[in-house]
């Protein structure tokens, strides 16, 4: 249970680490699509996809959202037991997949956030005794980058100021603290 992520490249190893861990019957790579690559038989592409805008979050840790994409690869070659073709073993492997990330942070408890907008498509397709089907699944999630503020940080008080021209400047707030924590003496 790690709740310190420096890099998004930890958050990767995990998210791979779990795959690899929860689909048997699926080779769990690196997204490795260049150029003539020949897809053998079932295979699950994992690529952090996109960074969206960095964000200074509330503990003092950088929010950096990502978006996942699994590729779900299956060799037009490929059937099963069940007499599913490449599509419908791509399509099932795909939906897998996204149960597996539904509310999984990888075992990042407090460094990333749950999945978001976890969806499935259809994607890739190559033709001929060579080809494959593909889907994709994918999702957002948010890495919380950096160590935690100190815990043992001392409380300096409450302030207050209401629409101030100058927010950065300290003397145009109101120290409220005597005011918050006197609250509760109902003898006032």
């Amino acid at each position: 249970m790690q709740s310190t992520l420096n890099k998004p490249s930890d958050y990767y190893q995990a998210m791979v680490t779990t795959l690899k861990d929860s689909i048997r019957k699926a080779t769990v790579v690196p997204y490795k699509l260049y150029g003539e690559y020949q897809v053998k038989g079932v295979e699950c592409h994992v690529a952090i996809d996109e960074y969206g805008k960095l964000q200074a979050h509330n503990d003092g840790r950088i929010k950096q959202p990502v978006r996942v994409k699994v590729y779900c690869m299956v060799s037009k070659a490929e059937s099963d037991a069940e007499f599913r073709n490449s599509d419908l073993i791509a399509q099932d492997l795909a939906s897998a997949v996204g149960r597996i990330a539904f509310n999984n942070n990888f075992g990042l408890n407090g460094a990333v956030s749950l999945p978001s907008n976890v969806v499935s498509q259809q994607g890739l397709f190559k033709s001929g005794a060579d080809g494959y089907d593909c889907w994709e699944t994918e999702w957002w999630q948010d890495l919380f980058l950096g160590e935690l503020a100190d815990e043992g940080a001392d409380f300096s008080g409450l302030f207050l100021a209401i629409n101030p021209e100058h927010p950065e400047l300290a003397d145009e707030y109101e120290d409220i603290t005597d005011a918050i924590t006197n609250s509760a003496d109902s003898s006032v």
